[in-house]
């Protein structure tokens, strides 16, 4: 839709005034099946503003009406970027328990796109906390099959701009969704994937 182009090109403004019209259509003709979808990108705009906690009671919303209509790939995507929103608040363990549920999600659905997700805000995530583990997520996400230009961009910004080597041989998108899964804490997370 016209909203995900205008965010995706970083017009974050012109997104959010699409956006907020479209919730106040979907709330005056009870659209329930689009208001997920809206509220969710909306998040993303507030996200992209820096209002990390208007942003996070907006993907709660999207999140929680996406698992209730039973759209689990979806959900999976939108709670990777709740995980996103935690860490920007420095709720790092929060973070990081979103992320291991939408990496169990993907991994349940068997859907690319959700693990990719996922794999970027753990990359994220990672980065400037143990960055030679943020850039081998970030290889791995640029080499991911379902990785868009967007994702390899980012990828070569989390690896510091020197250009995404190889991941670890052990390495690839499965086992790292694995051993985060296995993780309880950050800690551990950023422990297990050295050892991969």
């Amino acid at each position: 839709n016209l909203a995900d182009l205008h965010l995706a090109s970083g017009e974050v403004a012109a997104a959010k005034a699409l956006l907020e019209r479209g919730l106040r259509l979907a709330e005056e003709v009870r659209l329930t099946r689009m208001k997920p979808l809206l509220q969710g990108n909306f998040g993303l705009c507030l996200y992209a503003e820096g209002d990390y906690a208007n942003a996070e009671g907006a993907l709660l919303e999207a999140y929680g009406a996406l698992l209730g209509r039973g759209d689990k790939p979806l959900a999976a995507k939108v709670q990777a970027y709740l995980g996103q929103t935690y860490a920007a608040q420095g709720r790092l363990e929060a973070a990081h328990g979103c992320l291991r549920g939408a990496l169990a999600q993907a991994a349940e659905l068997g859907d690319p796109e959700a693990r990719l997700c996922a794999l970027v805000r753990f990359a994220e995530l990672f980065a400037g906390r143990a960055p030679a583990l943020g850039g081998a997520v970030a290889a791995l996400v640029a080499r991911h099959p379902a990785a868009e230009p967007a994702d390899r961009r980012l990828a070569e910004t989390l690896a510091g701009g020197a250009g995404v080597g190889p991941p670890p041989a052990a390495l690839n998108d499965e086992r790292a969704a694995q051993v985060l899964l296995g993780a309880d804490t950050l800690a551990g997370a950023v422990a297990a994937l050295r050892g991969a």
